[in-house]
């Protein structure tokens, strides 16, 4: 599948955003991402200094394919999921739904930014509510896990990214190097896919690896239903993890609300700086979406 990118300038219309389509991928099939200004010019800065608590930018993103879609827009900012506004609408995630070849422009509002250092994650998904149960369908699983993501680094009254680090995690380092991103495993067989559950009590395996040049940082967050829970009774897990690199872990997602669908995030480099030459980083990276029976 192809992700294609905004080049231009855009508006909320479908003829202008073909227009500003690279040329040799008009007629091909994906999703596109844009971060736009209110005047639909488009935001090529990922570092901003914030002088007053509020954060405002659209969020362009269209439909490339032949299918109609649901797509779910989530807002992390230092590893912990936050709310935001639409159209003075105060929401933890924001739910829509795109026709084949068409857009939709996402006026998003962060409010109460504290002073310090934020890397802030706006993260899309498709077909949220979709869960795949059958372990040979693991493609499709990957499919409805892939991340659409834009990062920005915020500052409110400080220069530049903090040296402190969070405690890492006690983990397992693997011999094996198979994974690449986060996989949640069975307990008793890391390796096999959890995809369903009755547990109540959700404990299970957490596999974790780098298969890229270089070595990453990052915070693994747990979600039931789409809203932050907490995973080993804390709000995230902070881990490192060198190139080449696996690791493993055990984990307890505290399930109090008795929900229908869990998933776990890889918020990747949190401390990268995104300088104007450079402003791209590591895109999070989803678990398969488990089903929690009742």
């Amino acid at each position: 599948m192809l992700f294609i990118l905004f080049v231009g300038c855009s508006n909320d219309t479908n003829s202008s955003i073909e227009q500003n389509i690279v040329p040799n991928e008009k007629r091909a099939q994906g999703y596109s991402l844009g971060l736009y200004n209110s005047n639909s010019t488009i935001e090529a800065e990922r570092s901003f200094d914030i002088k007053d608590e509020i954060f405002e930018k659209n969020i362009i993103f269209t439909n490339k394919t032949n299918q109609d879609r649901v797509f779910i827009l989530l807002v992390f900012d230092n590893g912990k999921q936050r709310n935001f506004k639409i159209h003075d609408n105060d929401m933890r995630y924001f739910r829509f739904t795109l026709a084949k070849n068409q857009s939709e422009t996402i006026p998003v509002k962060i409010e109460g930014i504290t002073d310090g250092f934020h890397a802030t994650n706006f993260i899309i998904l498709k077909n949220p509510d979709e869960v795949v149960t059958d372990s040979n369908t693991l493609a499709k699983a990957d499919s409805l896990s892939q991340t659409y993501n834009i990062r920005v680094n915020l500052f409110k009254n400080l220069d530049k990214i903090p040296m402190e680090r969070p405690q890492q995690v006690n983990s397992e380092k693997l011999k094996e190097a198979r994974i690449d991103g986060i996989f949640v495993g069975k307990q008793g067989d890391a390796y096999k896919a959890l995809l369903q559950t009755e547990d109540d009590n959700l404990r299970f395996n957490v596999l974790y690896g780098n298969l890229s040049e270089e070595s990453i940082d990052f915070y693994i967050v747990s979600l039931v239903d789409w809203e932050q829970v907490n995973i080993n009774s804390n709000q995230n897990i902070y881990d490192k993890l060198a190139k080449g690199e696996n690791k493993k872990i055990t984990v307890s997602i505290d399930n109090k609300k008795n929900g229908k669908v869990m998933i776990l995030f890889m918020l990747t480099n949190p401390f990268s700086p995104l300088p104007d030459d450079n402003p791209y980083t590591a895109s999070p990276n989803a678990s398969f979406k488990v089903k929690l029976i009742d």
